[in-house]
């Protein structure tokens, strides 16, 4: 590898002053021509029960005992803090709230520092700063703070960012040249990436109501939707002391907005899969240049790709949505696993506190023509998955490997049309 000038660091494994040069930033599109049309029901409730530890399991990988042994109480410590090496790249409405909370509750040593969703890596997001390393842990517990955790450890502490806001393309980017800047190349070996992948039709259908409730909706192509349910009020927020929508705005009934816009589910569909044919027959790449959002934000497959111009397939791993869901234990033992932690063995069921029940919100169900649509829109896109999982050797918790997105189509609901063609464009 070319080296750039005056960007010396010590490397982790030698010692020695090295230099380094940041990966580039773009990756290898590999489009997909697609397809149709169809959609879902809801994601199940589940709630979380009480249990009495059976045993702690540990699943301490021969680095991590190294580290023990010569007295290192974190696997990267940049600062004096504690240097995330776990990454749930997560997506909204796949759960990551309720895999964090399980997750900090069940993992020894385990630590998001002051936040469960950083929101750092991707460039406009809530917490960006510089995009540096040095920014990221300021917000993490100091390295000897083996008391922090919910789960404290007796000899180590692990940072953790469990974030919807990761599948962003310059977010591998960012973090890559972010620790090769601060600790040198190697210090990306030490880090691990896991995504947990919901149905994406019921992805789509919570995300919708989600973002509609919280003024975020992605609204583009459709002229006569609305983005929230909310709109400017004459209210004052002084007696608050700071801005925010719950005292500046208020929240219009259903009626009251569908007075002045469409925005049923199915018709806002409609629009994003009518941008999505516009793209196509543009040969626009439908992940992030057509959108990265919405509808779009269901095409894994891209955003694990774009991963992996950056990472190895052996930092990165998939849990299922319906595992966690099913059967709790099973993926938090995947996080410790792959942490390289210990975790409390014990039943108990997924936090689930995403849920649309816990926000006060209730979801409308969706014509069968539209899960038809949205069924068939992603059916090629979940293919393209399973095989880019396999080719690379990903790693898939669970028995389930080649069908874990799968979503019923209703054989009576009206069939959408996209084009024909299944070709992957290089």
């Amino acid at each position: 590898m070319a080296t750039l000038e005056n960007s010396e660091n010590i490397s982790l494994t030698t010692g020695a002053v090295v230099e380094v040069e940041p990966k580039p930033s773009p990756y290898k599109r590999t489009a997909l021509a697609v397809v149709a049309v169809g959609a879902i029901a809801g994601a199940a409730v589940v709630t979380s029960q009480s249990g009495a530890v059976a045993s702690v399991t540990k699943l301490l990988t021969s680095q991590e005992t190294e580290d023990i042994s010569e007295g290192l109480t974190t696997p990267l410590c940049y600062n004096g803090k504690v240097a995330p090496t776990l990454y749930v790249v997560g997506c909204q409405k796949c759960g990551t709230t309720s895999l964090w909370e399980d997750s900090v509750d069940h993992v020894y040593g385990l630590t998001t520092g002051d936040y469960k969703e950083h929101h750092y890596w991707h460039e406009t997001d809530t917490r960006w700063t510089d995009g540096s390393l040095e920014g990221m842990v300021e917000s993490y517990p100091d390295c000897t703070d083996l008391t922090e955790p919910n789960a404290a450890s007796e000899n180590q502490i692990i940072g953790a960012d469990f974030c919807p806001q990761m599948a962003y393309e310059d977010v591998p980017g960012n973090i890559y040249n972010a620790y090769a800047d601060a600790l040198g190349e190697d210090a990306n070996d030490k880090l691990n990436f896991v995504s947990i992948l919901r149905d994406p039709v019921n992805r789509t259908l919570s995300y919708f109501y989600h973002a509609l409730d919280e003024g975020w909706l992605d609204v583009e192509g459709c002229s006569d939707c609305c983005g929230s349910w909310w709109v400017d009020s004459s209210c004052s927020c002084e007696e608050y002391g700071y801005d925010n929508k719950y005292c500046c705005t208020e929240k219009l009934s259903f009626a009251e907005r569908m007075a002045t816009c469409n925005v049923t589910f199915d018709h806002w569909v409609d629009t994003q899969l009518e941008r999505a044919v516009a793209c196509q027959a543009s040969g626009t790449q439908m992940w992030p240049d057509c959108g990265d959002s919405g509808v779009f934000g269901s095409l894994y497959v891209y955003q694990i790709m774009n991963f992996m111009e950056y990472f190895k397939p052996s930092q990165y791993s998939v849990i299922p949505f319906e595992l966690y869901t099913n059967n709790a234990e099973v993926a938090i033992e995947a996080i410790a696993n792959v942490s390289g932690a210990e975790y409390i063995h014990k039943e108990f069921s997924a936090e689930d506190v995403n849920t649309a029940s816990n926000h006060g919100r209730s979801y409308d169900s969706m014509l069968p023509s539209t899960e038809k649509k949205l069924v068939e829109f992603y059916a090629p896109y979940n293919e393209m998955l399973y095989e880019y999982l396999a080719e690379q050797g990903i790693m898939v918790y669970g028995d389930d490997q080649t069908n874990f997105m799968h979503t019923p189509v209703v054989d009576s609901s009206e069939t959408g049309t996209f084009p024909d063609d299944d070709v992957r464009r290089n």
